[in-house]
């Protein structure tokens, strides 16, 4: 699936109320660390895993995320919905 058709198809989901997007918005910014809130087991990854945020879309409705391992390697570089991921503090 192309980055476009995923971002579009995140957007397809119950859209987020106003005041979620607000909050969404403030809570989680570019360069953020995020966990994510669920396993995705097409990709290998866990609930739990940290990213970084590098992207953020529709006003928090979609965050780029992306995955390191121990060397630096990028291990995921996804488009995560809002729902998918929390602030790490």
């Amino acid at each position: 699936m192309k980055l476009s058709e995923r971002i579009k198809s995140l957007f397809r989901r119950r859209p987020l109320t106003e005041e979620e997007l607000a909050a969404r918005a403030k809570e989680i910014q570019e360069y953020d660390f995020v966990r994510l809130r669920r396993d995705l087991p097409q990709v290998g990854l866990a609930q739990g895993t940290v990213g970084t945020v590098l992207l953020v879309y529709g006003d928090g409705a979609a965050f780029e995320v992306e995955v390191v391992g121990p060397e630096g390697e990028t291990l995921f570089l996804e488009t995560l919905s809002a729902d998918d991921l929390e602030r790490v503090d």
